[in-house]
C-alpha cells in the first residue's frame, strides 16, 4: 500500500509560522476562544523575537490582535 501523506511524526515537526500565529489567533479571537487565541499570540511573539528580521504587517497584525 503506498502512503499518500506523511506520517503524524512529520506534520508535528513542522513549525507554524509569525503569520499563520497571528491570522489565526485574530481569528479564534473573534470566536471568543481568548484562552488559545492568547497562546498562539504568545507563541508568536516569540517568534518574532527568534527572527532577526519580520514583516511589519505581520508583527502589526500581532500587536493589534
Amino acid at each position: 500500500m503506498t502512503q499518500v501523506a506523511p506520517g503524524l511524526q512529520v506534520l508535528q515537526a513542522l513549525t507554524p509560522s509569525v503569520a499563520y500565529c497571528f491570522g489565526l489567533s485574530d481569528v479564534l479571537r473573534e470566536w471568543n476562544r481568548l484562552d488559545e487565541a492568547e497562546r498562539l499570540l504568545a507563541q508568536g511573539m516569540e517568534l518574532v523575537n527568534e527572527k532577526q528580521s519580520a514583516f511589519a504587517d505581520e508583527v502589526m497584525l500581532g500587536y493589534l490582535t
